[in-house]
């Protein structure tokens, strides 16, 4: 808990407010308050990791695109060669 911080400190001060003013105990109202900014960090943090791996798995999918795209051509044209040195018609 840092209060140098002035977002952590605005969203404490939001998160405490309404817990006190409900009439709730002070040491009662700080751990609410900061268990609300512990699972929005939990939440933050979660949807960061669902974002890098969404974003590995695209990447890999797009090479494996390209690669399933290209490969056949490269297949071709080297039957292609093959087939041109031995003088046979494939078709």
């Amino acid at each position: 808990m840092d209060l140098q911080n002035p977002l952590f400190v605005s969203r404490y001060t939001q998160a405490l407010n309404p817990v006190l003013n409900q009439g709730m105990s002070p040491y009662n109202a700080r751990q609410l308050a900061i268990n609300n900014i512990y699972n929005s960090l939990q939440i933050q943090s979660l949807m960061l990791a669902i974002k890098m791996i969404l974003g590995y798995t695209l990447i890999i999918f797009l090479i494996v695109l390209v690669l399933i795209i290209l490969l056949p051509s490269i297949r071709n044209k080297r039957r292609q060669r093959i087939v041109s040195k031995i003088g046979i018609d494939m078709v």
